[in-house]
Parts: C-alpha cells; structure tokens; sequence
C-alpha cells in the first residue's frame, strides 16, 4: 500500500511540473524509484526521457538496460539499433548481444558477440561471446572464449567455465582437474570451486581426489554431514592414516579416531585420547579402553601394569558388563593366572552374549585348560576348527590344548 501511495504521489509531482521546465533529478528519482520497484517498464520510459532531454549516455545504457529486464528484446533491438548509429558504446553494443539472445536470435547474439571481442579484446566481451557459443551448443568455441577470458583476469567464474565445459560436456576429467587444480594453487580456494572439482573427481572415480577438495571444503567451512562423507569415502579407500592425521587436526570426531588408533595398534596414541574422554564424559567404556589399551602398549609381564588393568576393568564391569570389557578381565585372569575359575566366570557371561565369537570361546577354552579339562577345551576349540588358523594365538592354544587332550586320553589308557 505504501509504495502504491508513493507511485501515486510522484506522479502528481511530475504532473504539477509537465508545464514548468524540464527537471531532470525528478525524473532520475522516478528511474530510481521504479527500479528499486523492479518496475522495468517504468524505468526504461524515464530513462528514455532523461535521454532525450540531455542526451547523456549513461541514460540511453540505462534506457535499454531497462528494457531487457522488462523482457521487452524486440523493442530493445530497435532502439539499440537507432542508438549506435551516432554512439559507439560498447556497453551498448553488449545491450544489442544479450537482446538478441533474449529473443533467441542466437545467429545475431553470435556475429556480434565474436565482432565486439575481435574488436575489444576484454575479458567480459569474451565471456560474454562464450556463454552464447556454450548456449548455442559449441563447446569448443565456448571452450576457446572462456581461456581468452581467463587469460587476462584469472577469474574464479572462468575457471569454473571451463572445468563445467570440459568435465560435463567433453568428458575431459583430467583437464578439468588441472585447470582447477592450478587456479587453486595460484589464486587460492573458494567453496563452490573445490565443489565442482569435487564432482569433476567423482565423475572420473578418483575418490582421493574428492576426499582432498572436501577437506579443504571443511577446513573453510566446517559441516557435520561434509565431515562424516570424509569419513566415509576415507574408510572405503582403507586410507586409515590420512584420515587419523585429518581427524586429529579437526577433531571432527574422537570417537572414530580411537577405532583407528585401536585397527592400527597405536595403542599409546589411543590409551591417552580414551582417557581424555572418559575425563570428559565419565563414560566408564572409555575407562575400560583406556585400561586395555594401556595394557596392550606396555610391558604385559609388568606385576603393577596387570594388576592395574585389573583392577580398572573390575570397576567398569562393576558399573558395565559389556562383553568385550568381560571377556579382556577373564582372559586376564586366566592367562596370568590370577584367579582362573573366576576368570573362566568372567568369560562364560561374555560368551552368552556373543556364542559364535570364536576370540571369546578362545579364552574360555583357555580357561578349561588352565583348569586342566582338557576334553572341554578341546571339544569347544573343535566347534571353530575351521576358523582356527585365521589367528596364530589362537591356533598356539588349539594346538597345546589339542597336545594336552591326548595325552591325557592316553595317560587314561
């Protein structure tokens, strides 16, 4: 309503002073006004009359301006037409292109385009000429255009041009990367860029390559979703280390990066970091990790390392009987022989939650033997017979069990 009142309000201005002198600023107002309204055809009939009355060339650029984003291009045509007979302007000349291009007249929009960037020799006449060759259909004029262009300015909005062209429409992976790859380098990164070179990569199943540009992505602009597809397409690649070094500089997600620490053994690295966790969080799982991999990284035959480990994993079984926490304090019983029955307990409870985990009825089968039963040792072990020599420990305790068992069938001959 108040712009209506405003219109409204102008225009009896301008009425009130059609009898007096021309008054030029009024009607620059009006031209303002109705663009700032996106009243096009408005402002092209001001701007006219501005024209008109100083014959200024800023109001005759502005006049048809106006009238190609009113859509009016036929209209824009005609008046362009009349205007270059007396004014050379190239701003014009580049109103007469992209009107003829308004009205699909592409073999008018092209002679042209290509005779003002012949003649101008600049950057925009350039890509003004490639982005009717790319409308038209010819990539490689296009293709031609858009390098002049860049060749001058080094401009992001070329480059990215010239990589849609050669990965989209002439499968040109390679080239596209490099080009990108290189203004990268050279003039530095911006997001949407290192996005098209993401999808270059994509589109020739260079993972690697898309792996990069996110990070560099994330490093700018850090996102939850961008963070977890660097996870995963690091994780497909089996590129364990790159991911550990991203990780730790980003602290994306601690969580992830402990399994990696435990996958590769680091079992230092992923003790500390499970302790920083558990004083973060009090989450006794990380108090338990923390334990077991201290223990793994640390003299095993230590008195003071086992009975530590011990007696932290009894506390986090105590609050948390997990199947993994239960089965690393009963084999730790068991294998050093600290309270074997009740290690054997420890371990029976582990198995009743995961009863075809062949590392559990591993350590219970160890744990009849250390007992000395052989026969249910040998008789359990028997059940993975054909899972056995996957791990050398466990194969070593199939094989003294397997020994034990028969010499004690023989000894009760």
């Amino acid at each position: 309503m108040r712009g209506i009142k405003r219109t409204i309000f102008l225009t009896l201005i301008l009425a009130i002073s059609s009898c007096a002198e021309f008054n030029s600023d009024l009607y620059r107002i009006m031209a303002l006004d109705a663009e700032g309204r996106l009243d096009f055809n408005a402002s092209a009939r001001f701007n006219m009359i501005l024209y008109k009355n100083t014959s200024e060339r800023t109001y005759s650029e502005k006049w048809i301006e106006s009238l190609i984003r009113a859509r009016q291009y036929d209209q824009a045509v005609v008046e362009t037409k009349k205007l270059l007979k007396t004014d050379n302007s190239r701003i014009l000349k580049r109103h007469l292109i992209i009107a003829y291009f308004g009205k699909n007249d592409l073999k008018n929009a092209l002679a042209n385009a290509t005779e003002l960037a012949k003649n101008s020799k600049t950057p925009e006449d350039y890509a003004l000429a490639a982005d009717i060759y790319m409308a038209s259909g010819n990539n490689k004029k296009a293709l031609a255009y858009y390098k002049r262009a860049y060749s001058i300015t080094h401009d992001s909005l070329s480059i990215d041009k010239i990589a849609l062209i050669l990965s989209e429409h002439m499968n040109d992976y390679k080239e596209a990367a490099a080009y990108m790859e290189t203004h990268l380098i050279m003039y530095g990164s911006e997001d949407y860029l290192l996005s098209r070179l993401a999808s270059v990569y994509a589109k020739a199943g260079n993972i690697k390559g898309v792996v990069s540009s996110y990070k560099r992505i994330y490093r700018s602009r850090p996102d939850a979703a961008l963070g977890q597809r660097i996870v995963e397409l690091s994780l497909i690649q089996d590129d364990y280390k790159n991911l550990m070094e991203w990780l730790e500089e980003t602290h994306f997600n601690n969580e992830i990066l402990l399994e990696l620490y435990k996958h590769e053994q680091l079992y230092k690295k992923g003790s500390l970091l499970a302790l920083k966790l558990y004083k973060k969080d009090g989450d006794v799982a990380h108090l338990a990790v923390y334990a077991m991999l201290q223990y793994e990284a640390g003299d095993q035959n230590d008195p003071k390392l086992i009975q530590k480990t011990i007696s932290t994993l009894e506390r986090v079984v105590a609050q948390n009987s997990n199947h993994i926490h239960l089965n690393y304090l009963g084999y730790l019983l068991i294998d050093h022989s600290i309270d074997v029955k009740r290690g054997v307990e420890l371990v029976k409870l582990a198995v009743q939650k995961e009863p075809n985990n062949i590392f559990y009825n591993d350590s219970l089968a160890w744990g009849y033997y250390r007992l000395g039963e052989y026969g249910k040792a040998y008789d359990l072990m028997n059940k993975f017979k054909d899972m056995i020599k996957s791990d050398p420990a466990i194969f070593e305790h199939y094989k003294l069990i397997e020994k034990s068992y028969k010499n004690s069938r023989e000894a009760n001959r």
